[in-house]
């Protein structure tokens, strides 16, 4: 069952309701009881979804016919709502073997008790290095969607600049079907993910302050990067928690141990590009 998350869904009641009709749609006896309690509630001017939630456990444990997979599918929408993540949290609590919750999200799920979860083994992450494609599975891609053979070398190249990005390597894929020698395409692969960081970024460079957009541009010309150092270099002040943020947030940041940071080389290649000045001009700017 696929759902997809919506920034109404900040709001624990349309959450709710949004749950219980795509659950009705596909299991018309299941749903129909936390429905009519949220209702109620709401009548008597007292909703409850806490108490909806906990019936819609109680339902589909007795009433689902097989095993169930529910995918929360844009999960990060759904920012800055406590009400909403305690209730996802106290629904799986309440679920029985039947029901198996999958939470996709571009950042990490901010559920209180999730170590907690971990912990018990309760939870399975697959973060961005489980989904990167290793160099043998980037052969096999080549060889399967675009058929194209690559010997050991180009594919270990193509793993180097793309790092395992899906994206990445189909837009390889779609260039090489144009004609394009191997070489052409990745000398072009920077430019033509210009348009595809736009639209990713589109969203949430907007909601940011004109001092992490300079940030973002100014660090783009390091190859590492660590709070203290990016502290000094800029002459600013906390750059660890912009950092911090910006792999919570997947923003194409990893941790590399110990404070320090890197961009995915194509997120690193885009900010380049878009700057607006030269490494030159940066080294003149703080020097």
């Amino acid at each position: 069952l696929w759902i997809n998350c919506s920034d109404e869904d900040g709001n624990p009641q349309t959450f709710l309701l949004h749950i219980v009709h795509a659950l009705l749609r596909r299991f018309p006896a299941i749903g129909e009881n936390a429905l009519q309690l949220l209702i109620w509630d709401e009548r008597q001017g007292a909703a409850n979804p806490s108490a909806a939630f906990s019936e819609l456990a109680v339902e589909l444990e007795r009433k689902l016919p097989h095993s169930v997979f529910i995918v929360l599918d844009d999960y990060q929408l759904i920012d800055n709502q406590a009400k909403v993540h305690h209730l996802i949290e106290q629904f799986i609590g309440q679920l029985g073997e039947k029901v198996h919750i999958i939470i996709s999200s571009r950042e990490k799920a901010p559920l209180p008790g999730l170590a907690m979860m971990r912990a018990k083994g309760m939870v399975l992450d697959i973060a961005e290095e489980e989904l990167a494609f290793k160099q043998a599975e980037i052969s096999q891609l080549f060889q399967t969607q675009y058929a194209l053979p690559l010997d050991e070398k180009m594919a270990g190249i193509l793993s180097a600049k793309t790092e395992g990005w899906i994206m990445a390597l189909h837009m390889l894929g779609q260039l090489m079907r144009k004609g394009c020698s191997w070489h052409s395409a990745l000398d072009s692969l920077p430019q033509s993910m210009m348009d595809l960081f736009e639209y990713l970024l589109a969203g949430y460079l907007a909601d940011q302050t004109e001092e992490t957009r300079i940030f973002l541009r100014q660090t783009a010309f390091l190859d590492l990067m660590q709070g203290e150092d990016c502290d000094q270099i800029f002459e600013r002040t906390g750059s660890a928690d912009l950092l911090r943020g910006f792999e919570t947030k997947g923003l194409f940041t990893f941790c590399i141990g110990e404070g320090m940071y890197r961009y995915h080389h194509l997120f690193r290649d885009y900010l380049r590009r878009t700057a607006g000045f030269s490494i030159t001009t940066l080294c003149a700017m703080h020097h």
